[in-house]
C-alpha cells in the first residue's frame, strides 16, 4: 500500500553530510509536482562572478569556499588557494587551482588541443612559457604534481597537499613581459563527475540528468548521502527507466553546484531540468517522470465522500503568462543568459504581463525552451483539488493518472494526476490532484488553451450566494433568580458553493406597534460560520428582523438591500407571571402609615414566586388602573410619614422583570384622622381655590373635559410629561399650620384602533404569545403624578417639600404655592387632575392649633 507522498527533505545544512543523513530523509508528506517543482526558483548565484563577467568563469582566492560539484560538460574558472613564486629572480609563478569534487572525467580536448584558456587565449598558444598538470580527483592514486623537469616539488617544496577527492590544475607561468602583463584568468572546459549507470553497472562520465540526480542523492561526501537501498536502481529499475527516457528527450544536466544550499533545494533544481519528481512508495523512493500517461483508475461521484470536494485557488500573480529562464548558454561561451517565453494570447486575456523567473542547471537553449514551456503551462493549471475517496482509491499511488467525474467542478472523466495520498482511519483515502492536459507535454507554449476549462463552478469574484434553511430557536437561562432569553439562528451554507468565507449577521429589533425597519436601522452583530446567538438584546415580545450577508473568500459581500429579510418574535419565558401579593395590610399612627405583606411559605411556591421578581409597586386610589403611583420596593415593608388626613386606599401588585404584574391587586384602606386640637382655617380669599385659570404652565394646560369639567393635563404634542405651578397664596401673616391638598385624579385612555397597533402584514402571533390574557396584552401601567409644596416668609426664598400628593406638612410661613408634575404612560392615556374649586369642597387646606 502506498504511503504518504514525501519529497526529499535533506536535514543537513549543506552538501557535505555523513551517510547517517539517509535515515532522516524520509519525511512528512509534501506536495507532489507543482507545489515545489513548479514554483519560481530563486536566481542562482554563480560560483564565479564579478561585475565585469556575469558568468562562472573567473578566478578567486579563498581558503574557505567549498569545492563545487560539476556535472556534465561546462566551462569553469576556479579557486586558487595556493600561489607562489620560485626560480632565479622569482622567474616562475606557481598556481594551484581547484576545479571540482572528484573524480571527474577531465579537461576536454578539441582537435588534440586542451581547452584551457589564459584570458582569451588557449594554453597551447603560450608554448614552453606555460607548463600545466591536471589531477582528476581520484582517491586511489592522486599524488603531488611531479611530472615537470624539474617537478613542482622541486620548484616549491612547501606544497604537500595530495588534494585527494578534489580535481585540480597545477600551472606554472614563466615570466615574459610580452605575454603576461598581469596574472591571467584561467578557465577550463571540463567533463565533470563520473556517475553510476544502473543499466550497465559502470561508473563513467555522463550528462544524463537522471543519472546525475541519482549520484547526488546517494553520494555520502558531497550529496544527500542516502543509501542506495532506498532506490530502485537495478538494471531494469526505476532509475534506469527514467534515464532511458532522458536520453529520448535529450534531457541533460550541465552545471556547477557551488553553494552550500539545503539538499532539498538542490535536488529540486536538478529535477526541474528533466521534468521529474519523486515520491515514496513500497519502502522506496520512486523517481517519476512527468509525462502523459494512461489513467489507472476511474472515480465517480459515488466513490467520493459527500461534501468533501474542495480546492484552493492560487493568487493571480502565481498564474504567469511570461517566464524568464536563466541558463548558461554553451553556444555563447557558457555565459549566463535570459530566455523569455510568453504567450501573447494569454497576456491579452489577463490584461497584463505577469512574469516569473526560473533558473535552470542546463546549457542548451533547446532544453531551456522545452522546460520553460512546460513550467509556464503547468503553473497555469496549478489548482490543487482535494477530496476523500472510498476504498476503491486505495491502489492509487502519487503520480498516477486517474479520471474523476464530479458535478461540483463539472468534470466528466477528467484526467488528473494524484499529487497527495493519505490513508484515513475510516478506510477512506484523502487525495489531492492536479489537472492534466496532453498538450502540456508537447514542448510548445500554448498557455491559453490551458487557462480556460469547462466547469459549473460559480464566478469566485461574483456576489456570493445566500445561505438557506434559516432556523430560529430560543433558550431560557437563569442568573441569580432571574431568567433571560437567548435567540439562536442557524443556517445551511449554499450547496456547491466553495467560496463562502463567513456570514455577517445584521439585525434590528422592533417593539409592539413599531414599523418594520429600513436598511439604515440594521446593525451588524458580527461574523458567523453556521450559527449565531443573540443574548443581551433578546427581549420578550420584541419582533426581530435579520439579514444574513454571505461574504466570499475574496471579500465580496452581498448588499444589505439585496439580502432577504427574516423575522422572528421573541416568546421568552412564559407562565411565570407573579402570584398575587397576600397578607397586604396597613395601619396609621398619627399621620404615619405603615404597609406590610407576606411571602409564600412553602419552598416550591416561594421559589416560583421569587423567580424573575423585580419588586412590588404601590399605588393609591380606588382601582389599580386609575390609581396614582406611590413607589416601588423589593422589601416587604413600606412606610409614609406625614400622610394628610382622610381615608386612603393603598394597592399593591408584584411585578416581574418582563414588566408583568400579578393578576389582582392587594388592597388596604386606612383612616388618617385630623390631628386633635386643630381647627380648619378656610379663608374666604378665593386664591385658596384653583380652577387652573391662572398659574404657570409647562407643557400642561387647563382643559374643559365634557365629562369631568375643567382638568389639568399634559399637552402630548410637546411630550408625555409636564408640570404646573399654582399662584402664590398669601395668608397675610406668618402662621403655624398643617397643610395638605385635596384633589381628584382621573386616568383616561383614548381610543386605540387596531390599525395603529399593528404594522402592515403583522399577525396576532407577532404581538402576543400563547396563553396571554387581555389584561396582559394591554395592561394599564399607571402614569405618575407628584406634587411639591413650597413655603416662604418673604415671597422670595421658598422652601420645598416632596410627596405633597399624599402627605401633609406643618410649617410656619406667610406665602405658599404648590407644583404638580404629570407623566403619562403613552400618547393613548391621560392623567386628569380635576379642578380644585370651592364648589366641590376641594381646596388647599390649612389647619392651625386652636
Amino acid at each position: 500500500m502506498p504511503q504518504a507522498l514525501p519529497y526529499i527533505a535533506y536535514v543537513a545544512a549543506n552538501y557535505f553530510g555523513a551517510s547517517a543523513i539517509a535515515t532522516a530523509v524520509i519525511v512528512t508528506a509534501a506536495s507532489y509536482v507543482s507545489a515545489e517543482l513548479t514554483k519560481p526558483s530563486k536566481p542562482r548565484r554563480a560560483l564565479l562572478t564579478n561585475d565585469k563577467d556575469p558568468g562562472q568563469q573567473i578566478n578567486f582566492r579563498d581558503s574557505q569556499s567549498p569545492v563545487p560539484i560539476v556535472y556534465g560538460e561546462i566551462k569553469i574558472g576556479g579557486n586558487q588557494p595556493y600561489i607562489s613564486v620560485s626560480g632565479e629572480e622569482n622567474k616562475y609563478l606557481n598556481i594551484i587551482q581547484t576545479i571540482s569534487e572528484g573524480e571527474i572525467e577531465g579537461i576536454v580536448e578539441i582537435g588534440g588541443v586542451s581547452q584551457i584558456w589564459l584570458d582569451d587565449s588557449l594554453i597551447g598558444d603560450f608554448g614552453p612559457k606555460v607548463y600545466w598538470e591536471f589531477k582528476n580527483g581520484g582517491n586511489d592514486n592522486q599524488t603531488i604534481c611531479s611530472l615537470g623537469d624539474p617537478s613542482f616539488e622541486a620548484y616549491d617544496p612547501n606544497w604537500t597537499d595530495l588534494m585527494k577527492d578534489t580535481a585540480y590544475l597545477y600551472i606554472r607561468l614563466e615570466y615574459d613581459r610580452e605575454l603576461f602583463t598581469s596574472i591571467p584568468t584561467i578557465t577550463l572546459l571540463v567533463k565533470g563527475k563520473k556517475v553510476l549507470d544502473p543499466r550497465t553497472g559502470i561508473v563513467s562520465w555522463s550528462d544524463n540528468a537522471a543519472l546525475c540526480f541519482y549520484d547526488f542523492v546517494t553520494n555520502d561526501r558531497y550529496g544527500v548521502g542516502m543509501d542506495s537501498s532506498f532506490w530502485d536502481a537495478g538494471i531494469d529499475g526505476n532509475i534506469a527507466s527514467v534515464a532511458t527516457w532522458c536520453e529520448e528527450k535529450n534531457y541533460l544536466l550541465n552545471c556547477i553546484l557551488a553553494e552550500r544550499e539545503p539538499g532539498l533545494d538542490t535536488a529540486f533544481q536538478i529535477l526541474t531540468t528533466f521534468r521529474s519528481t519523486i515520491f515514496w512508495s513500497e519502502e522506496k523512493f520512486i523517481l517519476h517522470k512527468l509525462d502523459w500517461e494512461a489513467p489507472v483508475l476511474s472515480l465517480t461521484e459515488d466513490d467520493i465522500v459527500a461534501d468533501s470536494f474542495s480546492f484552493d485557488l492560487p493568487s493571480l500573480q502565481s498564474l504567469p503568462n511570461t517566464i524568464r529562464i536563466k541558463y548558461t548558454n554553451a553556444e555563447n561561451g557558457f555565459i549566463l543568459e535570459d530566455l523569455v517565453l510568453h504567450d501573447p494570447e494569454a497576456i491579452a486575456a489577463d490584461g497584463e504581463i505577469r512574469e516569473q523567473e526560473l533558473s535552470l542547471l542546463i546549457t542548451s537553449q533547446d532544453q531551456a525552451t522545452k522546460i520553460g514551456a512546460y513550467q509556464l503551462e503547468r503553473q497555469r493549471l496549478n489548482i490543487p483539488f482535494s477530496f476523500v475517496a472510498g476504498p476503491k482509491a486505495f491502489p492509487v499511488e502519487p503520480g498516477d493518472f486517474i479520471t474523476v467525474t464530479h458535478s461540483l467542478p463539472g468534470w466528466i472523466d477528467q484526467i488528473v494526476r494524484v499529487q497527495r495520498y493519505q490513508p484515513l482511519e475510516d478506510n477512506n483515502v484523502a487525495l489531492t490532484v492536479l489537472l492534466e492536459i496532453e498538450t502540456l507535454y508537447d514542448d510548445v507554449v500554448n498557455v491559453v488553451s490551458h487557462t480556460q476549462w469547462a466547469s459549473t463552478l460559480p464566478d469566485p469574484l461574483a456576489v456570493p450566494v445566500s445561505v438557506s434553511n434559516i432556523q430560529f430557536s430560543e433558550e431560557v437561562y437563569a442568573i441569580k433568580d432571574n431568567t433571560f432569553t437567548r435567540l439562536k439562528i442557524t443556517w445551511q451554507p449554499p450547496v456547491n458553493y466553495l467560496f463562502l468565507d463567513h456570514v455577517e449577521v445584521w439585525g434590528a429589533a422592533r417593539g409592539a406597534g413599531q414599523p418594520q425597519p429600513d436598511d439604515d436601522d440594521y446593525i451588524c452583530y458580527g461574523k458567523a460560520w453556521g450559527s449565531f446567538t443573540i443574548e443581551s438584546s433578546a427581549k420578550e415580545g420584541d419582533q426581530w428582523y435579520f439579514k444574513l450577508l454571505s461574504v466570499s473568500t475574496y471579500g465580496v459581500k452581498m448588499s444589505l438591500t439585496d439580502a432577504n429579510s427574516w423575522s422572528y418574535s421573541i416568546i421568552g419565558k412564559s407562565g411565570v407571571k407573579p402570584d398575587d401579593v397576600s397578607g397586604f395590610m396597613g395601619s396609621a399612627t398619627g399621620d404615619s402609615v405603615g404597609l406590610r405583606w407576606l411571602l409564600p411559605n412553602t419552598g416550591e411556591e416561594r421559589d416560583r414566586f421569587a423567580n424573575d421578581l423585580s419588586g412590588y409597586e404601590i399605588r393609591t386610589g380606588a382601582e389599580w388602573d386609575s390609581a396614582l403611583f406611590l413607589g416601588f420596593t423589593k422589601t416587604q415593608l413600606w412606610s409614609l410619614v406625614g400622610v394628610k388626613p382622610g381615608t386612603h386606599t393603598f394597592l399593591i401588585k408584584a411585578k416581574n422583570t418582563l414588566g408583568e404584574y400579578s393578576e389582582n391587586a392587594g388592597s388596604s384602606t386606612i383612616q388618617v384622622f385630623t390631628p386633635p386640637g386643630y381647627t380648619i382655617q378656610r379663608s374666604i380669599n378665593p386664591s385658596q381655590y384653583n380652577d387652573f385659570s391662572s398659574g404657570s404652565f409647562n407643557n400642561t394646560e387647563a382643559y374643559n373635559h365634557p365629562t369631568y369639567g375643567t382638568v389639568l393635563r399634559v399637552i402630548h404634542a410637546g411630550g408625555l410629561s409636564g408640570d404646573y405651578t399654582s399662584p402664590v397664596y398669601n395668608f397675610s401673616s406668618a402662621q403655624i399650620a398643617r397643610f395638605w391638598l385635596d384633589f381628584q385624579v382621573v386616568i383616561a385612555l383614548t381610543s386605540i384602533t387596531w390599525t395603529s397597533y399593528f404594522s402592515a402584514g403583522e399577525h396576532w402571533t407577532n404581538r402576543i404569545s400563547s396563553g396571554k390574557t387581555w389584561v396582559e396584552f394591554l395592561h394599564a401601567q399607571a402614569g405618575k403624578l407628584s406634587i411639591k409644596f413650597f413655603y416662604s416668609q418673604d415671597n422670595i426664598i421658598f422652601y420645598e417639600l416632596d410627596n405633597f400628593q399624599i402627605l401633609c406638612c406643618e410649617v410656619q410661613a406667610k406665602y405658599f404655592k404648590y407644583q404638580i408634575f404629570i407623566e403619562d404612560l403613552s400618547t393613548y392615556s391621560y392623567i386628569y387632575v380635576k379642578a380644585i374649586t370651592a364648589d366641590n369642597n376641594a381646596a388647599l387646606n390649612a389647619y392651625y392649633w386652636q
